[in-house]
C-alpha cells in the first residue's frame, strides 16, 4: 500500500518514471496514472510475473480503455501486459457465448429477444452496467439464461470461435487477439 502512494519518481532501465502528469509527454488520459501505479507495483515483486493482465468492465465509458493503453504500451515493462475490457461489463461476455441446449433454453432467449427487441448473445455491447434493475442489465440477462449455474455459464466460454465472432463489440475479441499475441508467447518462452 505505502509504494502505491509514494509520489517519488521510480526508474525503470535506467528511465525516470514520475507517477503523476505526463507518460512519452501527453498527459494522462482518464485513469492512466492508476494503470501505471499497478503495473509499477508488479515491477517491485518477487518473483516478478512474466505477465499482467489489465482488466476493467468499461461500463458505457470507452475511454477507459485509453488510460489503460496509455500506461500499457507508452512506457517500457519488464513483463509482457495484456487488456481486457468489457462493454459493458464482463458479464457480456458471457451472454455472447450463449448457445441454448434445450427447449427451456431456446424460449428463455426467444423471450429475451422480444423484450429486448434486440439478440442479446449476438449485440451483448448493448447490454447495460447499471442500473441492476434494467432489462437491459448484463448481470440480469446472464441470469435469465443460465440461472445460478456457474458450470452452465462457464459453458459458454467454451466456443473460441464463437466469442471471436460475437466479441467484436463487447471487447472479448480485442481480449482473446491479446492473449496470441502477448500472453502465449510469453508462457512459451523456456525459462
Amino acid at each position: 500500500k505505502d509504494d502505491a502512494c509514494d509520489l517519488r519518481p521510480i526508474v525503470l532501465d535506467g528511465r525516470t518514471i514520475a507517477p503523476s502528469g505526463h507518460i512519452a509527454g501527453v498527459p494522462l488520459k482518464p485513469e492512466a496514472g492508476m494503470w501505471r501505479r499497478t503495473l509499477l507495483l508488479f515491477c517491485h515483486c518477487e518473483p516478478r510475473p512474466d505477465v499482467v493482465v489489465l482488466a476493467r468492465d468499461l461500463d458505457g465509458y470507452p475511454r477507459r480503455r485509453e488510460g489503460m493503453e496509455q500506461a500499457a504500451l507508452n512506457l517500457r515493462w519488464p513483463f509482457k501486459i495484456a487488456i481486457a475490457t468489457a462493454q459493458p461489463e464482463v458479464e457480456a461476455w458471457v451472454v455472447s457465448g450463449f448457445v441454448p441446449k434445450d427447449a427451456a433454453e431456446r424460449e428463455r432467449l426467444r423471450e429475451l429477444r422480444e423484450q429486448l427487441s434486440f439478440d442479446p448473445t449476438a449485440q451483448s455491447e448493448r447490454l447495460t452496467s447499471h442500473p441492476n434493475d434494467a432489462g437491459t442489465d448484463a448481470k440480469r440477462v446472464l441470469s435469465r439464461l443460465c440461472g445460478d449455474d456457474v458450470e452452465r455459464q462457464g459453458q459458454c466460454l467454451d466456443d473460441r470461435a464463437l466469442l471471436l465472432r460475437r466479441g467484436a463489440g463487447n471487447g472479448l475479441s480485442a481480449f482473446l487477439a491479446e492473449i496470441d499475441q502477448q500472453i502465449v508467447p510469453a508462457l512459451s518462452q523456456p525459462q
